[in-house]
């Protein structure tokens, strides 16, 4: 086997792959509809919990509470493909 045909010594380089936040994550926190309801779905899960360990039984349904909670989380991800002039800038035009 040739030198030139060995490719046992050869590296390959690896972009930096770490996770970081976005440039405008504050103003993103801030304002962005996905975000809020996001904090609505997180509420509705703990007042969920809250009833079944307090009460044992919710004065609502189950299944129309479950129903509730699948509409806040579709909205959720609707709202994120939503362009926000505080949050994405202007449009391009």
């Amino acid at each position: 086997m040739s030198p030139a045909n060995d490719n046992s010594n050869t590296t390959v380089s690896v972009p930096n792959t770490k996770p970081f936040l976005i440039e405008n994550w504050r103003a993103t926190l801030k304002h962005a509809w996905s975000v809020k309801v996001d904090l609505l779905l997180i509420l509705l899960s703990g007042v969920e919990f809250g009833f079944d360990v307090i009460a044992g039984s919710p004065p609502i349904d189950p299944i129309k509470f479950a129903g509730l909670a699948f509409l806040v989380k579709v909205t959720g991800l609707g709202l994120r493909f939503v362009r926000q002039t505080k949050v994405s800038g202007a449009a391009d035009e």
